[in-house]
């Protein structure tokens, strides 16, 4: 079973599935999943992160590791998926912030959130400011737009800077609402992550290299989860670490 949006069942649904047997894959944390996703029978992660996937994002590390982009300095991350309300929030800050980090290739010591909630309800703005114990910073951003996947990004470090955006991938279409949606294939990361685990079985694949991998522990998806809460109750900045 592939659950691929987040919802207010999705921890009861994927325990009924694991109780009875089912093999279960979800494109993103499971709420009070204290497991970090790992199936303990298996030794594999029960939820992945599609936007390793991304073809852009894919490109833009491998300029990244040139020696003359030197180190990182900034980096900002912008994408849709806050019109789906708290849930679908939540997950796309998940995953700008753990791209943050593969990217940056730095530790963390400082986040902080925002959230602004628009009309209608469901609609949520939130920000995640990043800073790292080298001093570079990140910005992660999740606008009340559907789709997760299109996601503008810029990388500065001390040799040049790095950029994409979701509209520069090739061929487009034009919706009839006006939305503009890439065709091309490495521009849709979660149709690649299903791909991926239809033909491995693996949540988590590619796999990240243990020197580059974001330690998860200090601030889990559950913590992320109750301070957007919180943000978007009370209006106020919630210190992460």
């Amino acid at each position: 079973a592939l659950f691929l949006a987040p919802t207010s069942t999705l921890s009861a649904d994927v325990a009924r599935c694991r109780q009875s047997g089912i093999d279960v894959r979800v494109a993103g944390p499971i709420p009070g999943d204290r497991d970090m996703g790992l199936n303990e029978a298996a030794a594999q992660p029960l939820w992945g992160e599609p936007w390793r996937h991304d073809g852009q994002w894919c490109r833009l590390l491998t300029a990244r590791r040139r020696r003359a982009f030197g180190d990182g300095v900034f980096y900002r991350r912008v994408s849709g998926g806050g019109s789906g309300g708290a849930l679908s929030t939540w997950w796309a800050l998940w995953h700008g912030m753990t791209e943050s980090a593969l990217t940056l290739s730095q530790p963390f010591e400082q986040i902080r959130l925002n959230v602004t909630r628009v009309a209608p309800r469901r609609g949520w703005h939130a920000t995640l400011h990043i800073r790292s114990t080298t001093g570079s910073s990140a910005l992660v951003g999740v606008t009340p737009q559907p789709d997760a996947d299109l996601v503008d990004r810029m990388l500065v470090g001390t040799g040049g800077s790095l950029t994409t955006q979701a509209t520069d991938t090739g061929s487009v279409l034009i919706r009839r609402d006006t939305t503009i949606q890439p065709i091309d294939s490495d521009a849709h990361p979660l149709s690649a992550w299903i791909d991926s685990v239809c033909q491995t079985g693996h949540a988590m694949d590619p796999p990240v290299p243990p020197a580059e991998g974001f330690e998860t522990r200090a601030l889990g998806p559950d913590d992320l989860l109750t301070a957007l809460g919180r943000a978007g109750r009370d209006g106020k900045t919630i210190d992460l670490l």
